[in-house]
């Protein structure tokens, strides 16, 4: 009886241990899209760049140049943001923009 039970408790473990290798994972990842200067023309500035196709989302950053803005993204759509000021027209600012992906890939292959 003691035989049959580690029999069957090692084939249950061959098979987890084979089934775990072969399901996929996603793996979120973050990469540099591109960064700049834009300038804003009556209270609004239109970014826009190539984007990923395996992109989720974006993460953008705004630094104003020469003084004080208040800065916000008015819309974000695929490959065009949209960026407005509150109390002024006329303005430079600095933009990063980060691509937030979903990627893919089998748990048994290892990161390079």
């Amino acid at each position: 009886m003691k035989k049959i039970f580690f029999s069957l408790m090692l084939v249950l473990f061959v098979v987890a241990i084979g089934y775990s290798q072969t399901q996929s994972s996603n793996l979120e990842k973050t990469r540099l899209g591109i960064c700049g200067t834009a300038e804003l023309v009556d209270g609004q500035a239109i970014i826009v760049f190539d984007q990923n196709e395996n992109t989720q989302s974006v993460i953008v950053s705004l630094t104003p140049v020469e003084g004080y803005m208040e800065l916000y993204i008015a819309k974000k759509e695929k490959g065009r943001i949209v960026i407005k000021a509150m109390n002024t027209t006329d303005g430079m600012f600095d933009y990063v923009i980060y691509e937030k992906m979903i990627v893919t890939a089998p748990t048994n292959q290892k990161n390079k």
